[in-house]
């Protein structure tokens, strides 16, 4: 079985900073993933909104291009009412308990820079479509994470930074330390 892991933009930067050609960035990426049995895709709105700029240059341009990550789309994520207004309440929610605020706007897609838009935006497409897993080198996300506990919006979902990937979902054997090393690099 397939599992559904959601991508933040921090985390796939950090992947597109790994030393080496184009070709075997995305094959590291593509392999540790397939080892983990999972479909990774990049909310659209993050994709747009902050990994849009490295989008264009290699190895991220190809990771996409390779479907190594996909785009989950506002209309996957909206695609029948009831889970469109889930969603829309996960968002302000969230944005309310981390900000201290209320949304900002009528329109939910609407983005504004450091208000954890990503993350929130990320976190409540996996309560909404069922991703058990975020891939974030953000605290934000994992303080997110204990809202969506402690107000009861939805199971709790693993939320792990590169490290944690590698020790918890990549089998034994399947990437030598040095790939390891690698995906976890500390730049």
């Amino acid at each position: 079985m397939i599992n559904k892991a959601l991508i933040d933009n921090d985390f796939l930067v950090k992947l597109t900073e790994i030393k080496g050609t184009t070709q075997e960035v995305v094959s590291l990426i593509s392999r540790a993933f397939n080892d983990a049995n999972l479909e990774v895709r990049m909310h659209e709105l993050v994709y747009i909104n902050e990994f849009g700029l490295i989008a264009l240059k290699e190895p991220a341009k190809s990771i996409f291009e390779e479907c190594v990550i996909g785009k989950l789309l506002m209309s996957d994520i909206f695609a029948d009412s009831n889970k469109k207004k889930y969603y829309e309440f996960c968002v302000k929610e969230l944005y309310f308990r981390k900000n201290q605020q209320f949304f900002p706007f009528d329109d939910i897609t609407v983005w504004k820079r450091k208000a954890n838009l990503g993350e929130i935006h990320s976190v409540s497409a996996c309560l909404t479509c069922s991703y058990g897993l975020f891939l974030s080198d953000d605290n934000d996300s994992k303080e997110l994470n204990r809202i969506v506990r402690e107000t009861h919006l939805g199971e709790s979902i693993r939320i792990y930074d590169r490290e944690e990937f590698i020790n918890n979902m990549i089998k034994s054997g399947s990437l030598n330390s040095k790939e390891k090393h690698k995906f976890k690099h500390k730049k």
